[in-house]
């Protein structure tokens, strides 16, 4: 990937997405874009004070938020795999039209953004911007400090999983030299697959074709997704899980589009695929 592009709500006290993606750039190669957002309906303090008349109604006044900026220069150190680039969008009340016109045209390879508590960046849908762009989605819980990753999840069903996903996920996991596990899960409708029978499809379909010797699979019968979920998430200490829109239980997870917050035993970056 070029580029990575942090949605960013640029009030919040904490950025958990521009760190994961810094850390993320470093390792590799990209370069950053953060767009600040101010949502239509935000009402932020006055922080800076002017003379004005007795009585006069209230202004508002505010400074560029540069804090983030700051922060991410800080720790970009030059002894890193690479030195990313960060460049920071003027501040604006982007819709979703806009922000998938910037991911467009500025060919991105990865949208990151915070999920927080208090609803997603002010309204702005995110589902909308995944369902018009062509990269993934990187979901960051509120309050999350990780900035590497040792054990990345793609939920799929074997039959179908798609190896242009498993060829960005190495590149991912590559610098990390984190393990990528394929969490088989069987799609609706669709019978178990018999051990013997995934392995083939494993060994002989999928594998070759990759040749990460991290790159393994599981073949998972459990067809209650919170159980499911959750060995994945805390049994197997999983730092990246990885879905696909609309495909392979996203919806029996997240319901019909992206929430205000992610589920509570969901506390973990999760990276959304587009098609």
């Amino acid at each position: 990937m070029k580029t990575i592009l942090v949605i960013n709500d640029s009030f919040s006290a904490s950025h958990p997405a521009a760190l994961l993606a810094l850390s993320i750039a470093q390792q590799t190669g990209a370069h950053l874009l953060l767009a600040n957002i101010r949502p239509v309906s935000e009402k932020l303090p006055v922080n800076t004070y002017a003379l004005v008349p007795m009585n006069a109604p209230g202004i508002l006044v505010t400074e560029p938020v540069d804090s983030l900026l700051e922060e991410l220069n800080r720790i970009n150190y030059p002894d890193r795999p690479f030195k990313p680039d960060i460049q920071v969008l003027p501040e604006a009340t982007y819709t979703e039209a806009d922000i998938t016109a910037l991911i467009n045209t500025h060919h991105v390879g990865m949208v990151g953004s915070d999920i927080q508590g208090h609803g997603t960046l002010g309204k702005l849908n995110l589902q909308a911007i995944l369902n018009n762009i062509q990269c993934p989605l990187m979901l960051i819980p509120e309050n999350f400090d990780q900035k590497s990753f040792d054990h990345i999840v793609y939920t799929a069903d074997l039959r179908y999983c798609r190896i242009e996903i498993l060829r960005y996920l190495i590149a991912l996991a590559k610098p990390y030299q984190a393990s990528l596990l394929i969490a088989h899960l069987s799609a609706s409708g669709l019978p178990h697959l018999d051990d013997n029978y995934a392995e083939m499809i494993f060994k002989e379909s999928i594998y070759p074709l990759l040749g990460y010797p991290q790159l393994n699979y599981q073949n998972i019968k459990e067809r209650d997704m919170n159980k499911a979920v959750d060995v994945l998430v805390n049994g197997m200490d999983t730092d990246l899980l990885v879905l696909e829109n609309h495909r392979f239980h996203f919806e029996e997870i997240f319901g019909m589009s992206i929430p205000d917050r992610l589920p509570s035993h969901l506390m973990l970056p999760i990276l959304i695929f587009p098609y």
